[in-house]
């Protein structure tokens, strides 16, 4: 039903109150009619949510693998960057690292 238009108004906050208020009723609007448009297509989403669920299980088998990559340990590509001032406590933390490392890729 359309509201009946008010007679126009010399006062400036008339003027924006009522810009406002006719923004705001054109926003309404079009939420309400895109909730209506999500409660008419909720069985394509919720097919189309649990297609990508099952997507994303069937995914998980293969989380994991290759965290670290082959490489030859000769390779000069193949090389770690760690930046700290220098000092005894950062050798200690360079040690812990490289031990770390060296547990799960072998010296050889």
């Amino acid at each position: 039903m359309p509201k009946a238009r008010t007679p126009q108004s010399r006062n400036p906050l008339v003027r924006f109150q009522r810009g406002f208020e006719d923004a705001f009723e054109l926003v309404r609007g079009g939420y309400r009619r895109s909730a209506v448009d999500a409660m008419r297509t909720a069985g394509v989403r919720d097919r189309s949510s649990a297609s990508s669920g099952f997507q994303s299980a069937g995914a998980v088998v293969f989380l994991g693998r290759n965290f670290f990559p082959n490489v030859d340990a000769d390779d000069p590509d193949a090389c770690a960057h760690q930046v700290a001032p220098a000092s005894r406590k950062s050798a200690i933390k360079f040690a812990d690292v490289q031990k770390a490392i060296r547990k799960v890729i072998p010296p050889d």
